[in-house]
């Protein structure tokens, strides 16, 4: 009987990034990925089977960038870092407030892969500026956008006891 071991590190601050802790980890037999964050589309870069799709989505503040994601055409079958799209590395430290970013670019990424017929889609969620709960990727992909009397629904941060509501 053989023994696996699977490692999800992320990156190591000011030393290594996650691929590079994984490249060195490999050599030990090890079944190796990340946490899901920051980094997670560049562990699948090594395997031949898979693309990758660069496409313009929402940044975490609002403004366009360029997001990826990876698709296995074995498997066809979407691989998705939250971080490509709505991470805290995407935004100035001065302007990091969780309140006012958003999770939209994200689900744009998820519509962008449901529109060209795929539908076996990972999530990776991790490495993010944004404390939305997601609400700006069901947005998106418009789960959720309307109440029950046909108003646009809002989200709205409670300052002073953290605690998100909709209206």
């Amino acid at each position: 009987m053989s023994l696996t071991i699977l490692v999800a590190p992320d990156f190591f601050k000011d030393s290594l990034t996650s691929i590079e802790f994984c490249d060195i980890a490999k050599k030990s037999n090890l079944i190796i990925q990340t946490d899901g964050g920051e980094g997670i589309i560049g562990v699948f870069r090594s395997q031949s089977s898979k693309q990758y799709k660069t496409i313009a989505v929402a940044g975490p503040t609002g403004g366009k960038i360029k997001a990826k994601y990876c698709i296995d055409l074995k498997t066809n079958t979407a691989i998705l870092e939250m971080a490509q799209s709505s991470g805290l590395h995407l935004v100035p430290k001065k302007r990091r407030d969780p309140k006012l970013t958003t999770s939209y670019g994200y689900g744009e990424l998820i519509l962008d892969i449901i529109n060209i017929g795929i539908y076996n889609i990972i999530l990776f969620i991790g490495g993010t500026a944004t404390k939305d709960m997601g609400v700006g990727m069901l947005k998106a992909i418009r789960l959720i956008g309307r109440n029950r009397e046909s108003a646009s629904c809002t989200f709205n941060w409670s300052e002073g006891n953290d605690r998100f509501s909709f209206k």
